[in-house]
């Protein structure tokens, strides 16, 4: 069964940002919300070149919230009332 990763509350944030890039890497074609307030989030594709800071950086200031499909992750939100909006560099608009 496919399942919704959140890492937020960990004991470090070193913890969280280790966990988070060894999800990243073992998933590459992965999704992920950044959850930048309690009830907003915005979807990335795994790689996107807003999140991934240089190794001394921090990747989750703000919670992360990952799985393989954009479905799962948009019914997540939904679950817990939190407003989704798509990384326009992940999810470029067609004009």
């Amino acid at each position: 069964m496919a399942s919704v990763i959140v890492f937020e509350d960990c004991e470090s944030l070193g913890d969280c940002n280790r966990a988070f890039l060894q999800w990243a890497a073992d998933n590459p074609k992965g999704f992920y919300l950044n959850r930048r307030a309690r009830r907003s989030a915005l979807l990335h594709a795994v790689g996107c070149k807003h999140v991934f800071l240089p190794e001394d950086g921090s990747n989750t200031t703000f919670a992360k919230v990952c799985a393989m499909s954009i479905e799962l992750l948009i019914e997540w939100a939904r679950e817990n009332d939190v407003d989704d909006d798509e990384c326009k560099d992940c999810f470029p608009v067609d004009t």
